[in-house]
Order: structure tokens, then sequence, then C-alpha cells
């Protein structure tokens, strides 16, 4: 496994000038949901192509990522993917590839692992050598390929359909080690995220805005309302918390299949009264710099861009010890980490932020500090270039043997 050396803070910076060569790249993404993993596929085809690299998309047609490339003005092109193995959805592929000639095809799902590396076979197959794009695949996700694969498929699919792959983070990046994927074949790249703008609304008005009372401290998440994401242990925790003058409040930013089992969990422990979910929220600067401490209480985690954008916003961090979360969260330096599903736990330390604005301070300071050097947009884009800088040289060199 490798960690690439622009990722390293010690490490940050471009390319050497007679590297800076132009690479064109197709990136794939099969959801039709708009989650984290479509928000870095984004981020990471807008920065290339704004720094000169020809980049496009390919996700499903009317989806939320299709309408916010064509926002950006970034080439996109909808494709119906329905499945792992739609043999249309393939060929539907191999035209786009043969049309656009791209050098690299990255996949940010593992549904477009698969398709794109079977579509590469068919250009194999039946197309001349210049159109053979390298393959790269994201790994977002930190448990076994196993856990959800096809037996022998799966061992296959990781090892031969794709040239690189990217894990978000070291715990990531071990687990695929783990699994029998060759260590030169995993490139350790965090996923970045760029500044937050400027909040539109003001943290009183923005309370009063989600019927949140004025008073009172509050504390907060933001997440796909999913089982992996733990929001009813931090509804839990705020049925253990110190007894307060004034009533701690909690909000909950984004939608999902949980929704109705956290309404129901909070109405349980009668506090429904001061747990907020709030949906789906487009400004989400106004929210993180409405909230006194940013809760992550997820069970699993790759990285957690969330937490990054909440330290963007000099929030102290309360996260769950999961995943690459450790990486970007040390405890009692950049925030606070207690084990997954403990109410309780979340609670003891929530309360010694609530106790200490002067220490919860000093944590998100050291935590911006941290996700400005190791966590941008621009760290991303130059640590993937550099991975297409040895791809393609690489395969340059086999070409020419």
């Amino acid at each position: 496994m490798l960690v690439d050396e622009l990722a390293s803070p010690s490490k940050r910076g471009s390319l050497p000038m007679s590297d800076r060569s132009t690479y064109s790249t197709l990136h794939v993404n099969t959801s039709r949901d708009w989650r984290g993993g479509e928000r870095q596929t984004l981020l990471l085809a807008e920065a290339l192509h704004s720094a000169g690299h020809p980049s496009g998309v390919i996700c499903p047609p009317n989806s939320p990522l299709e309408e916010r490339c064509r926002q950006q003005g970034l080439p996109v092109f909808p494709v119906p993917m329905k499945s792992e193995v739609d043999l249309a959805a393939c060929r539907k592929l191999i035209q786009v590839i043969r049309q656009e000639s791209p050098q690299i095809i990255q996949a940010h799902t593992a549904h477009a692992h698969t398709l794109c590396g079977l579509a590469r076979l068919g250009i194999r197959w039946g197309g001349p050598q210049h159109l053979r794009p390298a393959v790269i695949a994201q790994r977002r996700v930190p448990f076994s390929i196993h856990r959800s694969g096809t037996p022998f498929f799966t061992p296959w699919k990781y090892r031969r359909l794709a040239d690189h792959l990217i894990a978000v983070s070291q715990q990531v990046g071990r687990i695929l080690e783990g699994d029998g994927v060759p260590a030169d074949q995993i490139r350790v790249i965090p996923d970045g995220v760029p500044a937050l703008p400027t909040p539109e609304t003001a943290p009183t008005l923005w309370r009063q805005q989600h019927g949140i009372p004025d008073k009172g401290l509050l504390i907060g998440s933001v997440g796909h309302l999913s089982q992996e994401k733990g929001h009813v242990h931090l509804i839990e925790a705020l049925s253990h918390l110190r007894i307060r003058e004034q009533a701690v409040q909690l909000v909950i930013v984004g939608e999902g299949t949980e929704r109705a089992h956290l309404t129901r969990r909070a109405q349980e422990l009668g506090i429904s009264d001061r747990v907020h979910l709030i949906g789906f929220q487009n400004d989400v600067s106004s929210a993180l710099h409405a909230l006194d401490v940013y809760a992550h209480p997820s069970l699993e985690e790759g990285l957690g861009t969330s937490i990054l954008d909440a330290l963007q916003a000099l929030r102290p961090v309360v996260a769950s010890r999961v995943g690459g979360i450790p990486e970007v969260i040390e405890q009692m330096v950049t925030g606070h980490l207690v084990p997954p599903g403990d109410p309780e736990a979340i609670a003891v330390s929530i309360d010694e932020l609530l106790d200490d604005p002067e220490k919860a301070a000093g944590y998100a300071q050291a935590g911006q500090k941290r996700c400005l050097q190791s966590y941008s947009v621009e760290a991303m884009r130059e640590a993937n270039l550099h991975l297409y800088s040895h791809i393609c040289g690489r395969n340059s060199d086999e070409s020419e043997r």
C-alpha cells in the first residue's frame, strides 16, 4: 500500500513542471443519490477540469450528479446503469470511451468499478490499442470486499478489473491489502473539501427558521440518515447530557430511510421537542456555523467528509473511533474520539466540550489547520495527478516494448 507523498502535509505542493502533462479523464458514478461519494466525484472532476485536464462525468440520467455537472459546465454523459453487470450500460460506456478517448477512467462506486473494467475488456477485444484507457477504482468504505461481494468474482474483480485502487484512508487501504489486493496496486489518497462558503444566514435567524429555540446550546450532525451513520446513538446521548438551565438542542441535517426510526426513538425518550430533523440542506455552511459542537456518531466510515466541513467551520468535533476517522480526529488534539455505538461516551465528550469552550476552540483550530494542510481539494487533485503520471508513464513504457 502506498500513501501518496502529495497526500502528506510535509510533501504538499504540485508536481514538478517536467511531470505536468495533461491528462484526460472520465469519472463514472452509478449512484442516483447525492452523498459524500457523489460530491467527491464532482469536486475531483471540477478541480481537474479547471486546471486544464479535460474531464467528464458518466452518471445516471436525471440524477443529482448530472444536474450539478450541468450547473458547473462540466461535460456529462447520462447512461442508465441498472446493475453491476448491465451489458447495455457496458456497450454505452464503450461508445462514450471511444468517442472521448480518455487516458484514465475513474470508477467512483463498486458497480462502476465492474462496469468500467468490463467495458475496457470489450475495447481490448474489439478496438485499437490506443483506445484502451487505464482504470482506477475508488474504495470509500471501511469493510472487506467479501462482505457484499460474490465468491470468486469479487477477488478477480479487485485484482484484474482496475490498474490501481484509491483508498480514501489508510484504514481502507489496510483492509484492501488484508483482502489480498496487491499492495503496489493500492494508493491512499484522502478526500478533499473546499473552503466553506460564507453562511447565508446568521446563527440566530437560522435557528428560528428551523424551529430551534434561540436559547440553549446546539449540537448537530450532517449525513445521510442510514443505520451505519449511528444517529440513533446521538439521539440517545442527548438524554444522557448533564442538565443545564437551558436544555441542549440537537439538529440533524440529512435525509434517508432511518428518519422514521429516529423520530420514534426521540419520542420514546421523551426528547422529541429537542431533536430537530431538518432534512437535506443546500446551505450546510449556515448549519455548521450555528453549532456549538459537531458530532459524528458513525458505526463505520471510510473517512468522513462532513467532519472535514465541520473543522473548516471551526467547530469542535466528537466522532466515533472507526474507519479512517482517527486519521483526521486525534484524541484531545483535533477533537474527541469515542467508541462506536456508545451513547454515554458520546454524552461525556459533548459535555466536556460544552463545559470548556476555550479547550474546545483549541481543538477546532488544530482541526482546521490539519484539514487545510491535508484534506483540501487541491491536495486531492495533485495526488490524483501524481498517480496518473505514474500509470500513464508505465503504460507508455509497456507500449514501447
